[in-house]
């Protein structure tokens, strides 16, 4: 697919507020109203409270978002059975509670069943899926609350009896609050506050309890980006005020082995290098790999169940890898996050890998790239609420330092001592600080950028000398470095090799140990006249044909670096 169709569709996904998620599509956000009123309890409106939040939510600038369901005379079974039926981001009961803090359904003779707290809790673990928040509008309902925050986000729970004018007023105006894109925190004070406008001396009954440090003004479910942009948000969403910093940082280590909530792969119409090795641990069989191999612009999102660290993987379909270049890197950093607010909203860390170098793109820039991929989408809202912090992962200890100085160098301004941290408010303020060249100009304008070809070995032998003898002459002398590892491709890719040394402005060839590819190459870029760069270690690796031309020999990395920033300076001064 063009790169073009590519985030046409994944924007269209998001526009359009379709989730896919292994196999399965929710449209709307759900708000499961359970109401229970056994024969032998005194009668409640809840009639009456299904009404008035209906009519809220109705007159609210979300109202086709929202999907309201109703469930009444509910036994304990039937909480098993509803919530894996709908899935609800948001559970809402009413009925009554008892002095001793248990919620009271219906048991199959009509009549009162009390359920414990652990019960409760034990249900929204099991259970949780989407769910962000739970209404108990019941009386003596708060420690009922507290054990649901044990597992979910946010819980309203009733410190005492209420009575039901109250509790209505207090929903409806809760659920009117959400369906204008309204934070949790500020549907519950607007709850409270329509007590007070009504005269209900009850405003202090209800309680806001959260899970562990969970900021409920930083919840929403409706955002307007979200719900209104045409595929391309230019601007956050209303009520978007994330006063948080959020954590980038590179980690070396086994992606496997890291910590995290969610790590986020791809999957290029393959499976390569660290997606591979994730994908084959959580898959038994070739089914299992297949939901994990999500089309161009979808995803599959699945939990680990231990196999890895990592509680989440997220796969998200992308071009083919040689399509898969700067721009696209650009895209799957900003889409994680996208995708990862409305489907996993909780998502505290997330892990990634750095795409592109190991296939040959500039490192450097790839790694800026995928760095203004999240930050444009913190920058506009699109990002789980609760986050926290994001880890570039790799297992090569030297790449992970160098990932490290790119992102110290391009976020000075947001280090913090040893760390950078990112204030959300200000990405997209007036005052915002002021960002590097490199990073303004990454990802799909990476393609308009000068490049240099490396032909060389592809192996560790060789890495010390390409990161640190040729990839820093070449970005002193203004170009990207790039090469390709013929291993890493399926298929024929001379085509690509051919399109990179046309495309180049010049090449350089490391000729130690004689590679014949690499003199494949360098007779090609001559026969296309182009020019060249020779390097070797060794004098003696030097074949007849090449003899006669200048070659830069060396024996130190620091040696080759000052000749081939000379060389280069040369070459781009003959050419002015």
């Amino acid at each position: 697919m063009h790169l073009f169709k590519y985030n046409e569709a994944i924007d269209k996904y998001l526009t359009e507020y379709t989730i896919l998620f292994s196999g399965c599509e929710v449209n709307k956000i759900k708000i499961l109203f359970l109401a229970a009123n056994p024969g032998d309890t005194n009668k409640l409106a809840l009639d009456e409270e299904i009404r008035e939040i209906t009519s809220k939510i109705r007159a609210a600038e979300h109202r086709d978002s929202i999907d309201l369901i109703s469930a009444w005379a509910v036994k304990p079974d039937d909480l098993l059975q509803l919530l894996n039926q709908h899935k609800p981001q948001i559970v809402h009961f009413s009925g009554h509670g008892s002095n001793s803090g248990k919620i009271i359904l219906t048991d199959n003779n009509g009549v009162s069943k009390t359920v414990s707290s652990r019960a409760i809790q034990t249900l929204f673990t099991t259970l949780k899926d989407n769910i962000r928040a739970v209404v108990l509008n019941a009386c003596y309902s708060k420690e009922q609350a507290k054990a649901i925050t044990q597992v979910i986000d946010c819980a309203v729970g009733m410190n005492g009896s209420i009575e039901d004018n109250a509790a209505i007023t207090f929903a409806a105006s809760f659920y009117r609050a959400i369906g204008f894109g309204r934070s949790v925190k500020d549907a519950f004070d607007q709850g409270r506050a329509a007590l007070l406008l009504e005269g209900i001396p009850e405003e202090d009954t209800p309680e806001l309890l959260v899970r562990g440090s969970i900021d409920p003004s930083s919840i929403y479910f409706l955002d307007s980006d979200y719900l209104e942009t045409d595929g391309s948000p230019s601007k956050p969403a209303k009520g978007f005020r994330f006063n948080k910093e959020i954590e980038i940082r590179s980690l070396k280590g086994d992606i496997t082995e890291i910590q995290a909530d969610v790590v986020a792969l791809k999957f290029a119409r393959e499976f390569y290098g660290a997606d591979s090795i994730v994908a084959m641990k959580l898959s038994n069989n070739q089914e299992q790999l297949d939901k994990l191999s999500p089309e161009i612009g979808k995803f599959s999102l699945v939990a680990t169940k231990g196999k890895i660290s990592a509680k989440n993987a997220l796969f998200l379909g992308v071009p083919a890898l040689l399509s898969f270049r700067y721009g696209e890197i650009y895209n799957f950093s900003k889409n994680i996050l996208k995708i990862l607010k409305y489907e996993f909203p909780q998502a505290r860390t997330i892990a990634l890998t750095i795409h592109g170098v190991g296939y040959g793109l500039d490192e450097t820039e790839s790694v800026i790239s995928q760095i203004r991929g999240l930050l444009d989408s913190l920058k506009l809202g699109c990002f789980p609420p609760n986050l926290q912090c994001i880890l570039i992962v790799d297992r090569n200890s030297a790449r992970a330092d160098r990932i490290q100085r790119i992102l110290e160098d391009n976020l000075s301004s947001y280090r913090k001592g040893d760390r950078i941290l990112v204030p959300v408010n200000e990405l997209y303020s007036r005052l915002a600080r002021p960002k590097t060249y490199e990073l303004e100009n990454a990802g799909f304008e990476s393609e308009k950028k000068p490049h240099i070809f490396v032909a060389m070995p592809f192996n560790e032998d060789m890495d010390d000398i390409y990161y640190y003898g040729i990839q820093p002459s070449v970005h002193s002398a203004g170009y990207l470095c790039e090469r390709v590892d013929l291993t890493a491709f399926t298929g024929d890719i001379l085509d690509r090799i051919k399109s990179r040394i046309e495309s180049s402005e010049l090449v350089i060839a490391d000729l130690t140990g004689a590679n014949p590819n690499v003199y494949l190459e360098v007779g090609y870029a001559w026969g296309r006249g182009l020019p060249t760069i020779l390097l070797s270690k060794d004098a003696d690796d030097l074949k007849f044909d090449v003899r006669g031309q200048r070659c830069i020999n060396y024996k130190r990395i620091i040696d080759l670096e000052k000749a081939l920033k000379l060389e280069l300076r040369g070459l781009i001064n003959d050419a002015l």
